[in-house]
């Protein structure tokens, strides 16, 4: 068994209080099931998949628990322990525990003084801390004493980490060049390595907070042979990790990999088989093939650095204020670090609320127009006809969520035989009033606890905080978890940015692609009416309709209230003439809900640029649309600096008007 892996088994057990059962061999097969379920849950892999992480995966049907061979292998190096370790089950492994681990360690290392030789120290005693949070002393060649091009101190970015002082003068286009092409090395490198542990099924080991804490649960071992390469491996490991500590929404809405621009899921849908013994050749049953399209669209960053002098006074003044913050390490990636955080911030709310719409040429848009996010997913869905959303479950407040919710699980367990395995995805803001209105109609919080919020009456699994949701965003859906994923084309893509010299500016570039996409939604229909026959029961996710209602004859819209509206009942002929404080980065839907003096928008004003007056002819018609940007100068600080933002005209994204 791999030393990593005893590690972890080793944490497993003492977490379950069974080192002592292990060693006394008095371990039964549900303490083994258990151990088996707390070791995936906690690392994402079997045991036997991690023991063999460098062999090919096994191909067999997936276990429950482990096998009697390695149950023996687990129990013979339980008691090998010795000392400390064979003692560690008088203290079961807590979050507190690992703290004070933590903290001796740190204050251990921070006792011990920096050599004089760092080369010599670190490759003689491995202090491998140091080194990978660049708080060790620098070779007379190389930062940190890493030998490895990157950490060169011939590089003028690399004096500038070494010295802490400016260049005397301009840099000349050589030393600009020089910096771009190493930027460029760089980034290729982490995403090389990026897509290495997501192949390799590692990528879920980095932990940043063990790893600053000096536990590695990856095996470098292969590395040291080339020692400036296990190091650079190992810092970038660390950005990589640092990275995963951000908020993100992978494990609500996991990533599929390996789509350049379309792929089509195929869904069957079968119906009855099973009826009593005839003889004679009486058949029965019906399969009907449906399909969902996984899209990804291009995204890109572009930014400008007008003055790298300037810049390099950002991050001497960064060094000096910071001292040895863990996130400085060299100039390349103390860049890289804090324009990684804002992709990846926008990202995981691009992935959520993201809508795909034209681009506004000349001006630079906003990162939630650049793809699909899963509400927009959804609603294609239901606008394809193949998801009908329940429409009295409209817009819900903090004194009716838990009716609401209540309604909409009921109206979901009249379908499907059971609410096992189904979860309730609901917009993260909003599970404090669903905890507050809970207590106030029932008078306890006993049906639920922390996190985990079940529907009193009802098997529901658990709810599914989603975050990245505006506080406006009132949709929510049942349906199994996996069943809506991200879409990209290469894991870890966006890391890849490149340099390029224009003039005096320096320009950064990447690209990557994007998506969201239902995996399972339902069965095709031609028409709502015909959704509607289907009674639902060929839906493999349940919606429900947050609109909110325009009063009778209103003539604006506040864009602060939600991002879908449905118009009222008219008393006189009415037309929308403006949409107020709505977000720039959002669209707005506006639907027909009544047909007697239908609500119009009129191709004038501020909306002058649509396409086409908008007069609906159906309940259920509807227009989208988005804000129209600018750039505009503004005195700041006393430097004229030059924004984008709304000029207050409206551009339209779609529409259906019902011939």
């Amino acid at each position: 068994m791999k030393e990593r892996v005893k590690q972890r088994v080793q944490t497993v057990l003492a977490a379950l209080g069974f080192i002592t059962k292990v060693k006394e061999k008095t371990m039964t097969n549900d303490d083994w099931s258990q151990f088996y379920a707390n070791y995936k849950a906690q690392f994402g892999i079997t045991l036997e998949e991690d023991n063999a992480i460098a062999d090919e995966p096994p191909a067999a049907p997936e276990a429950t628990t482990i096998s009697s061979e390695l149950q023996q292998e687990v129990a013979t190096f339980i008691e090998g322990l010795s000392g400390s370790q064979g003692e560690q089950h008088d203290e079961p492994l807590t979050m507190e525990s690992m703290i004070r681990a933590m903290m001796g360690a740190i204050t251990t290392m921070q006792k011990q003084p920096e050599s004089s030789a760092p080369v010599t120290v670190v490759k003689a005693d491995a202090k491998v801390l140091p080194v990978v949070l660049g708080t060790c002393a620098h070779s007379d060649t190389h930062l940190f004493g890493i030998e490895h091009p990157i950490f060169a101190k011939s590089a003028w970015y690399n004096q500038v980490m070494a010295n802490r002082k400016l260049h005397d003068s301009a840099l000349t286009t050589e030393e600009v060049n020089a910096f771009s092409e190493s930027f460029r090395d760089y980034t290729r490198s982490i995403t090389a390595r990026v897509q290495e542990l997501h192949i390799s099924n590692q990528l879920g080991l980095l932990d940043y907070k063990t790893m600053a804490a000096g536990q590695f649960a990856i095996d470098y071992g292969e590395l040291k042979i080339e020692f400036g390469k296990e190091y650079l491996t190992r810092r970038q490991d660390m950005i990589i990790a640092y990275l995963r500590t951000l908020k993100t929404v992978d494990h609500i809405f996991p990533w599929r990999s390996g789509i350049q621009d379309g792929e089509i899921i195929p869904t069957a849908f079968f119906g009855e088989f099973s009826q009593r013994y005839q003889a004679g050749e009486v058949f029965k049953g019906s399969a009907k093939i449906s399909q969902e399209i996984a899209r990804v669209s291009d995204v890109m960053i572009k930014y400008k650095f007008e003055d790298l002098i300037a810049l390099e006074k950002q991050y001497i003044g960064y060094l000096n204020k910071e001292g040895s913050d863990v996130m400085k390490w060299t100039f390349i990636e103390w860049l890289l670090v804090y324009i990684y955080k804002a992709m990846f911030n926008e990202q995981v709310r691009r992935r959520v609320v993201g809508v795909l719409v034209p681009v506004q040429e000349g001006v630079d848009n906003q990162a939630m127009f650049a793809a699909d996010g899963v509400l927009r997913a959804i609603e294609r869905v239901e606008e394809g006809m193949k998801v009908l959303p329940y429409k009295n479950l409209k817009t819900y407040t903090q004194a009716t969520i838990v009716d609401y919710v209540e309604t909409f699980f009921e109206e979901v367990n009249k379908i499907l035989p059971s609410l096992d395995g189904m979860k309730l995805y609901i917009n993260e803001k909003h599970v404090p009033w669903y905890r507050q209105g809970f207590r106030s109609k029932y008078g306890t919080d006993t049906d639920y606890a922390g996190p985990k919020m079940q529907a009193i009456d009802y098997s529901l699994e658990q709810f599914v905080p989603v975050p990245n949701m505006d506080y406006n965003d009132y949709k929510m859906w049942i349906t199994l978890p996996g069943n809506i994923e991200s879409l990209q084309h290469l894991p870890g893509e966006m890391y890849n940015i490149y340099f390029e010299r224009r003039l005096e500016a320096l320009l950064a570039m990447g690209r990557w692609k994007e998506g969201a996409a239902v995996n399972m939604a339902g069965l095709q229909c031609e028409s709502e009416t015909e959704l509607a026959k289907t009674k639902r029961k060929l839906q493999w996710i349940f919606t429900n309709f947050p609109v909110t209602e325009l009063v009778a004859d209103a003539t604006e819209v506040d864009g602060n209230l939600n991002t879908q509206f449905i118009t009222g009942k008219n008393t006189k002929a009415t037309a929308i003439t403006a949409i107020n404080d709505a977000p720039a980065d959002r669209v707005v839907k506006i639907i027909c809900g009544d047909t007697a003096n239908a609500t119009t928008i009129a191709k004038s004003g501020k909306f002058e640029k649509i396409s086409a007056a908008w007069s609906p002819t159906a309940v259920g018609d509807y227009i989208k649309l988005y804000q129209e940007l600018h750039v505009v100068t503004k005195t700041i600080g006393g430097k004229q600096i030059k924004v984008t933002e709304p000029t207050g005209n409206w551009l339209e994204l779609e529409r259906k008007v019902t011939a």
